[in-house]
C-alpha cells in the first residue's frame, strides 16, 4: 500500500515539474539584433534555435552553402547565430560566443586563393562582436566593449579618414559607446549608449541630417532619444523612444512636400512623419513601418509587388499591408517578415527564388515560406559593454558543435498539499487493485530532463503559438491528474464502504 501511494506521490512530482523545463526552452530566444534581412537577391532567417537558413540568388556564394548555386526554397546554413547581416556580395553571421563570420565576395581580412576571394561556406572573421552592418563595399562591427569597427572603401570619408578613395581591408576602430549602426549607399548612421544619433560619410543628398550637403569625415551629433535606425541609398530614418518617425535624405517628393521641403525630392535636416511607429525599414524604392499596433505599412514603388496590396501600383501614401506583424525587412524589391504567430512571410520580386517558395514568380501578396519561428520584436538598439562568453579558436565552422552546458539548477520544487477528510480512515487491510497502476513505469524515449538551465535564457513577453500548444499541454496533463486522484479516491472510499456495508451484515 505504502509503495504504490509513494509510487503515485513520484509520478505526480515528474508530472508536475515536466512542464516549466519545456515552456521556458521552447520559449528561449536569443537577443540579437537582426533575425531575418533581404539584400538585393537573397533572404536569410535565423530559427529559435539558433539554426540559420538561407535562400535566393548564391552567384558569389553569399549563401553560404558550399556552392554558387541559386536556392529557391531555404537551405540550412549553420547553427548557434544570433545576428544576420548581408547585402548583394557577402554575408555575415554572429554566433552565441560573439565570434563574427563572412562569406560571399569580399576583401575583409581574408587572403585571396588562387586569386579568388568568393568563400562558399562561413570563415570566422573576428571576436567579441555584438552587432553588424555592412553595404556592398563596407562593414562595420560592435564589438562587446561598445567601440565601432569599420573596413572596407572609403567613400566619401565613410571610414572617417582622409576622403581620397582609400582601401581597407582590416577592421580599425573608429568610435566608442556605440549600441546600434546601419549604412547606407556611403553614409553610416550610429547610436550611442545614451540615445544619441551620430552620421558621417556622403551627404549630396542631405542624409546625413545637418542641413547641409557637406560630406563629413567625421561622426556628427544629430538627435537624442534615439531607439531605432535605418538606412538605405541616400535616405535615414529614425525612431525616438516615444514612437515618434524622423526621415531625411531623398525621400520622394510627397514626403518632401508634406515636411514642406526647399528641394523637391530631398529634405536636409530631420523631419517628423508620424507617431506611434515601432520599427521602420527602408528599401531603395519603398518603405516599411510597423505601428506600435504591430500593423505593417508601405509606401512607394510598388513594380513587383513588394508592398503586398495583391497590384503592381506604386503608392504615393501609406498602405496598409497585414496585421500581427512582429518584424519586417524591406529588400531592394522584395520583403520578408514574421508574424506574432510565428510564421515567415514574403513577397514582391522573386527573381533567383529569393521569395522561397520554390518558384520564381512573383508575389503580390504575402506567401508563407516558414513555420515554427518565435516572435522576437523589432530589431531595436543592442546594448554594448557585456562580457562575451569565452571565445574559440574555430578557423572553419563546425555546423554540428554541441551546445554549452546549462549552468543554473532547478531546486525547491514543492509537492502539492494534498488533505483528506478528518474522518477518513484508511482500513487496516486495504489493497488497491493490482490493475491500478503499472508495474514498471516509464518517461518516454524521447523525453530527456536537462540538469540544468542555462542564465542567459530570456523568455519572450508575447505569447506565441509555441507557448499555446504547451499550455495546453499542461492543462490536459493537470486534467489527466485530477482524474487519476479522484479515480484513486473513489476506489479507497468504494473499499471501505464495502468493508463497513460487511461489519454490518456480521
Amino acid at each position: 500500500m505504502l509503495r504504490r501511494i509513494l509510487a503515485v506521490i513520484f509520478i505526480l512530482f515528474i508530472v508536475l515539474t515536466m512542464q516549466p523545463i519545456y515552456e521556458l526552452r521552447a520559449n528561449a530566444w536569443v537577443d540579437g539584433t537582426n533575425a531575418i534581412i533581404a539584400s538585393s537577391g537573397s533572404s536569410f532567417a535565423i530559427q529559435p534555435d539558433g539554426s540559420l537558413w538561407a535562400w535566393g540568388n548564391n552567384g558569389q556564394g553569399q549563401l553560404g552553402d558550399g556552392t554558387n548555386v541559386d536556392r529557391h526554397t531555404p537551405v540550412k546554413i549553420m547553427d548557434n547565430a544570433v545576428s544576420i547581416e548581408s547585402n548583394e556580395r557577402f554575408t555575415m553571421a554572429i554566433t552565441n560566443d560573439n565570434t563574427l563570420w563572412i562569406w560571399g565576395n569580399h576583401r575583409f581580412d581574408q587572403p585571396e586563393i588562387d586569386g579568388v576571394i568568393d568563400r562558399y561556406i562561413p570563415t570566422k572573421l573576428m571576436d567579441d562582436v555584438v552587432a553588424v552592418a555592412s553595404n556592398r563595399d563596407n562593414a562595420m562591427a560592435i564589438r562587446t566593449d561598445g567601440s565601432l569597427w569599420a573596413a572596407g572603401i572609403n567613400w566619401t570619408g565613410l571610414l572617417t579618414e582622409d576622403p581620397d578613395y582609400t582601401r581597407r581591408s582590416s577592421f580599425e576602430k573608429i568610435m566608442d559607446d556605440v549600441t546600434a549602426v546601419t549604412l547606407g549607399g556611403s553614409h553610416a548612421l550610429a547610436v550611442k549608449s545614451d540615445g544619441s544619433l551620430w552620421t558621417w560619410g556622403r551627404n549630396n543628398s542631405g542624409q546625413l541630417g545637418d542641413n547641409t550637403t557637406i560630406n563629413r569625415h567625421e561622426p556628427m551629433h544629430i538627435m537624442d532619444d534615439v531607439a531605432f535606425i535605418s538606412a538605405a541609398g541616400a535616405r535615414s530614418a529614425a525612431i525616438q523612444t516615444n514612437g515618434d518617425l524622423w526621415v531625411w535624405g531623398t525621400v520622394g517628393i510627397s514626403i518632401a512636400s508634406a515636411l514642406e521641403s526647399d528641394h523637391s525630392f530631398e529634405v536636409h535636416s530631420p523631419g517628423h512623419l508620424f507617431v506611434d511607429i515601432r520599427a521602420i525599414s527602408l528599401s531603395t524604392n519603398f518603405k516599411l513601418a510597423i505601428c506600435t499596433d504591430n500593423y505593417l505599412y508601405g509606401f512607394g514603388n510598388n513594380r513587383f509587388g513588394q508592398l503586398g496590396d495583391g497590384t503592381t501600383n506604386s503608392s504615393s501614401y501609406w498602405i496598409e499591408i497585414m496585421g500581427n506583424v512582429d518584424n519586417a525587412i524591406a529588400g531592394e524589391d522584395a520583403v520578408i517578415s514574421i508574424d506574432a504567430d510565428g510564421s515567415l512571410w514574403a513577397w514582391g520580386n522573386n527573381e533567383r527564388g529569393k521569395i522561397g517558395d520554390n518558384t520564381t514568380i512573383a508575389r503580390p501578396r504575402p506567401v508563407v515560406i516558414m513555420n515554427e519561428f518565435m516572435s522576437i520584436g523589432a530589431p531595436m538598439i543592442v546594448a554594448a559593454g557585456t562580457e562575451p562568453p569565452n571565445t574559440t579558436d574555430q578557423e572553419e565552422y563546425a555546423p554540428n558543435d554541441p551546445e554549452a552546458p546549462a549552468t543554473n539548477e532547478i531546486n525547491d520544487i514543492e509537492l502539492p498539499n494534498i488533505e483528506l477528510p478528518e474522518d477518513f480512515v484508511l482500513p487496516d487491510d486495504l489493497e488497491l487493485p493490482e490493475s491500478f497502476l503499472p508495474e514498471d513505469i516509464e518517461l518516454p524515449g524521447e523525453l530527456e530532463l536537462p540538469d540544468s538551465l542555462d542564465e542567459n535564457i530570456m523568455v519572450p513577453d508575447t505569447q506565441q503559438t509555441t507557448t499555446l500548444l504547451l499550455t495546453a499541454g499542461a492543462f490536459i496533463i493537470i486534467l489527466v491528474q485530477i482524474v487519476a486522484i479522484a479515480i484513486s479516491l473513489y476506489h479507497l472510499l468504494s473499499l471501505n464502504k464495502q468493508r463497513q456495508l460487511s461489519h454490518q451484515r456480521r
